[in-house]
């Protein structure tokens, strides 16, 4: 209909009416027909109306003037050549496109009081195109000298790691007294990513002796809490099994952050009574900490100080008896060099898991183990341990094991852990070892005792004197927990307690030696098919040796010459060595 309008005041015009007259119409009726018909392109194609090219150059070009990383505003400016500067313009059709993923949410001149503004240039925007439009006459028309000042601002909401275009898709205008023309595209597109904002880094352990550069020493599975002051948003990641992260902020993303490591650590990695000792000696100034590391780990209780109630803390921790928590410290990188190289390290109880920075890519994290003074949580060497000592857990008399080590030293400190059932019970302790303590947990002994005189000289154990003994009604289920703080410390230096497939699950029974008439009871692993059998006299000469059939309960040792007194009875089996004091009366 609108087409069919203009086609008939085109022939009236031609009909008799004043060449001026035709001009205003023509012009009217175009401007305002093409206006209609610019909101479906197809429509507009199909009845073969183009707008020839303009004899000038109208170039509206697009900058992006401003983002935030998500929300991009973009200026559109007018430019034109000297010959278009004092036209006047009576229609305009501008159509921008956003080629891409986002939304256009906002278009505007830059200027309200502007010429296109105040003259009623609308601006119609949906989320993927911005359409300007004018439609004047020869007494309404835009000044080509002021119009060009003026800019439009169009806002486009981004999508997160997407990308889009911005591009002028069609430019007409008309002057008065001219038909609609349509100008040059001039200007490129302007392209532009929404990329989110991350920070990263890294929580690993803190390094302990000799740990290779090829060591993973990363801590997976830690929460790291990332915080933004100027938009008061928090996000969270957690880190991968190298101890990277990578927290994905979106588009609230501006510095500084406050970023925080948590994680819901019970670990008593690195924990030991030797742990005690060396806090102890600290706090009577015997061997004070060398390090800040050491103090961070030692304050315990957190209050600020290394004291007794930190060795009480940790002991209570070891054996049971307080239920470990947010046993691991997080130090930031940052604070850790300063911690490493001050001389007084004051500070130390600073330490609260975060740190605020304004970088992206920087921001890394060490984890300290609570109580691990001598950092052997991550000692990839085991350097601390000197060696190992075995330790004798026999049942000399049924129902009731001791525990004893196999030579004499001088100790400081002992701990262990050993699966002994529910129903067991410490009956002795050895007297020098004054302030020992023990729990029964779940069927698990745990056992510590820790020398905690001014002096810590330690006390001297002989080979073979029980350090304790345990009553149980069933001794087949005893054996040594598989556990880090099964540990001596003595004059040695630190020796691990020895954990074999004998003790880790001995399932037993008793299995009877006859030598001469006398009858002694051993106790063997169950379906212990053959073993050698070995005689000792006082001074370790062998009088005996044989392998036997043990399938039966009695096995005999004849033919020998002894006197009456003391004899070792030794029994070697493929998987453990028995060695039985034993009396023998006089068979000459």
């Amino acid at each position: 209909m609108i087409i069919k309008k203009m086609n008939f005041f085109f022939g009236l015009s031609l009909s008799g009416l004043t060449k001026g007259l035709f001009t205003v119409f023509f012009a009217l009726f175009v401007g305002y027909s093409y206006g209609q018909v610019e909101d479906n392109d197809a429509d507009f194609a199909a009845q073969g109306l183009t707008a020839p090219p303009c004899s000038f150059d109208w170039n509206s070009c697009i900058e992006l003037v401003s983002t935030d990383g998500c929300t991009h505003t973009f200026k559109i400016s007018i430019e034109s050549s000297d010959n278009f500067n004092n036209e006047n313009i009576t229609g305009l059709r501008l159509v921008y496109q956003k080629v891409g993923a986002g939304t256009i949410v906002s278009a505007e001149f830059e200027n309200p009081n502007g010429e296109m503004a105040t003259k009623g240039v609308t601006l119609n925007f949906g989320s993927n195109f911005l359409k300007v439009r004018y439609n004047g006459n020869n007494n309404n028309y835009l000044v080509s000298s002021e119009a060009i000042l003026d800019n439009i601002l169009v806002t486009v909401e981004g999508d997160l790691d997407n990308c889009f275009s911005m591009k002028r898709e069609t430019a007409k205008i008309e002057l008065l007294g001219s038909a609609m023309c349509q100008t040059s595209l001039g200007c490129a597109p302007v392209q532009v990513c929404t990329e989110s904002t991350y920070v990263s880094g890294t929580v690993k352990a803190y390094p302990g002796t000799n740990c290779s550069d090829t060591q993973n020493l990363g801590i997976e599975g830690a929460q790291v809490q990332v915080y933004v002051f100027e938009e008061d948003v928090e996000e969270i990641g957690t880190t991968s099994q190298n101890g990277n992260y990578q927290v994905n902020l979106g588009c609230s993303g501006t510095p500084p952050y406050d970023v925080c490591v948590h994680s819901d650590c019970t670990s008593l990695c690195g924990l030991t009574t030797l742990d005690l000792v060396l806090i102890q000696k600290h706090i009577l100034k015997m061997k004070e900490f060398d390090d800040c590391i050491q103090y961070i780990a030692a304050d315990a209780d957190e209050n600020g100080a290394v004291d007794s109630n930190d060795v009480k803390f940790l002991r209570k921790i070891i054996l049971g008896s307080l239920n470990p928590y947010d046993m691991c410290i997080f130090v930031p990188h940052d604070e850790f060099v300063l911690l490493s190289t001050c001389n007084d390290c004051q500070g130390f109880d600073l330490i609260d898991n975060c740190i605020e920075k304004d970088c992206n890519d920087c921001i890394e994290f060490y984890r300290v183990m609570r109580g691990d003074v001598n950092q052997t949580c991550e000692d990839c060497n085991m350097s601390q341990v000197q060696g190992i000592m075995s330790i004798d857990i026999a049942s000399q008399n049924r129902g009731q094991t001791k525990v004893s080590l196999p030579v004499s030293d001088n100790i400081n400190t002992f701990s262990i852990k050993i699966n002994i059932g529910k129903d067991a019970y410490i009956s002795n302790i050895s007297d020098k070892l004054k302030g020992a303590e023990y729990t029964i947990e779940n069927g698990v002994l745990s056992f510590i005792w820790l020398d905690l005189s001014k002096e810590m000289k330690g006390v001297k154990i002989e080979a073979g004197e029980p350090l304790f003994t345990i009553e149980s009604a069933d001794t087949k289920s005893i054996s040594l927990s598989e556990e880090w703080d099964n540990i001596v410390f003595s004059d040695k230096g630190v020796m691990g307690i020895k954990v074999d497939d004998r003790v880790s699950k001995r399932e037993v029974e008793p299995k009877h030696i006859v030598v001469g008439g006398s009858v002694f009871e051993v106790e063997l692993p169950e379906n212990t098919q053959e073993a050698y059998v070995e005689l000792f006299d006082i001074t370790g000469k062998l009088l005996y040796s044989n392998k036997h059939d043990l399938q039966n309960n009695n096995t005999y040792i004849n033919n020998i010459p002894y006197v009456s007194g003391v004899y070792l009875l030794s029994i070697r089996t493929s998987s453990e060595n028995i060695a039985k004091k034993i009396f023998l009366g006089d068979n000459r």
